[in-house]
């Protein structure tokens, strides 16, 4: 049992496993809780291989390339994580270790770390109630077709209502809502991050 750290590398994404926390088979973005981790600031090294066609393995032997991870892990939530080209050397690591280390103490840093990953955990929960609330009336409209009643005085067309009368699957339907990204309109907005040099432009 383990748990997975999504980070990228080159743009493609890798899974880093640890046993060092939970171990609940976990997986955990930028921004996430993590589950089992320490108090405090806490900065973790991997190394990664790529073979010559750039994808993740663990063998020794087909590793064309190898990388350094460096994972931040700030009062429970995973702030932040560093790739370098190579195996760094230990000294070096512990250096670039104590540097995050110092770097994720700033309270500042920290604090708008944080309002950034509770927005995007607001936009990913306003997702899910969007599609959410979106299969619940498309499965009304379902039994009312189902049943013959007349639509409503205030209804509104809908492309999944025209699906649903003109006879589709409504699992299909619904497996088609619940994949859907919401609306613009109703996608919640991230502030902006302060900018630090504000008291001094002219």
């Amino acid at each position: 049992m383990f748990d997975s750290f999504y980070v990228k590398i080159e743009e493609k994404r890798i899974e880093l496993q640890s046993k060092r926390f939970d171990r609940i088979l976990k997986h955990y973005r930028p921004g996430d809780v993590v589950s089992g981790a320490e108090a405090g600031v806490r900065v973790y090294l991997d190394q990664v291989g790529l073979d010559a066609e750039g994808k993740h393995t663990w063998r020794d032997e087909e590793q064309a390339r190898r990388f350094s991870v460096f994972l931040v892990i700030a009062h429970g939530v995973f702030v932040d994580y560093e790739v370098e080209e190579a195996e760094v050397a230990p000294q070096a690591a512990l250096q670039r270790i104590r540097e995050l280390g110092e770097k994720w103490e700033d309270s500042a840093r920290l604090l708008n770390r944080l309002v950034l990953a509770l927005s995007d955990m607001q936009a990913r929960v306003d997702a899910v109630m969007g599609r959410i609330h979106s299969a619940q009336a498309a499965i009304a409209e379902a039994r009312r077709i189902r049943a013959g009643e007349p639509k409503g005085r205030f209804h509104f067309s809908r492309d999944y209502i025209e699906r649903l009368e003109r006879g589709d699957d409504p699992l299909d339907v619904l497996d088609e809502l619940l994949a859907e990204d919401p609306p613009e309109l109703f996608v919640r907005g991230h502030p902006e991050a302060p900018d630090p040099l504000a008291p001094y432009r002219l």
